[in-house]
């Protein structure tokens, strides 16, 4: 933000409804991609049933992944939000704070009765799918916000 300093970003506040168009964008973009990801892992036999309701039968199902990576996605751009008025570089802020969920999100599956490899491996993939929707979403919507403001002289 060549030009702008922390003061000005906090005076010239965003459109309403600017950046939660662009979270729910990616939310629903995260859920869609990550339902055809559980669907196509139970068409290949990687998951032993296809559990439609959220949190039944099992850890993990089409409507858990849906609703946790829609939860997760506009939970992210909560996050963000705050971020963005409070650090001078939010996005460097908010990589590295997604970056360490991320980490720490891998190691939860691993500690749930019969997993194989090839499900760990799946259900990691929709962490990546929401981190990088969340990320995208984020980085666009700042992208415009700064570019759409003139600093103030």
């Amino acid at each position: 933000m060549k030009g702008r300093d922390r003061r000005s970003r906090r005076e010239s506040a965003p459109a309403p409804g600017s950046i939660w168009s662009a979270g729910l964008r990616a939310a629903l973009y995260s859920a869609l991609v990550n339902a055809l990801l559980v669907l196509a892992g139970a068409i290949a036999g990687i998951f032993p049933r296809l559990h439609l309701l959220p949190f039944t039968g099992s850890p993990f199902g089409l409507g858990s992944a849906v609703l946790l990576s829609f939860a997760a996605t506009l939970v992210g751009t909560a996050v963000y939000s705050l971020i963005w008025r409070r650090a001078e570089r939010p996005l460097h802020v908010f990589g590295l704070l997604v970056s360490s969920v991320l980490l720490v999100s891998f190691a939860a599956p691993m500690f749930v009765d019969d997993w194989t490899a090839v499900r760990l491996t799946l259900i990691e993939l929709t962490h990546l799918i929401v981190a990088g929707f969340t990320l995208w979403a984020v980085w666009r919507w700042t992208r415009d916000e700064t570019h759409y403001f003139e600093p103030r002289g």
